[in-house]
């Protein structure tokens, strides 16, 4: 689990840094963030911004997505577009 506490002071254990590296990269669960709860869209694109620095991965920015889902609640989810050809 990931707090928005940990992403905006930019460092991660490297376990998670590096599980998330393998995601990016093409292995693995798709979905990188989810937020609800008083979440924008703005956060979340903040988010991506913030992850791609964390993980090393500036084309996380490219090849991903924020997809809105509402259940109750407006949530968005951050997802790896697999089909994209930004690689």
């Amino acid at each position: 689990m990931i707090f928005s506490e940990d992403l905006k002071a930019l460092q991660f254990p490297p376990a998670l840094k590096a599980d998330l590296q393998r995601r990016v990269d093409g292995e693995g669960c798709p979905a990188l963030v989810w937020g609800v709860h008083l979440v924008s869209l703005e956060d979340m694109e903040a988010a991506r911004k913030e992850l791609a620095l964390v993980v090393e991965r500036p084309v996380l920015i490219e090849k991903s997505r924020i997809r809105v889902f509402r259940d109750g609640f407006e949530g968005y989810v951050l997802e790896l577009d697999r089909s994209s050809s930004a690689r």
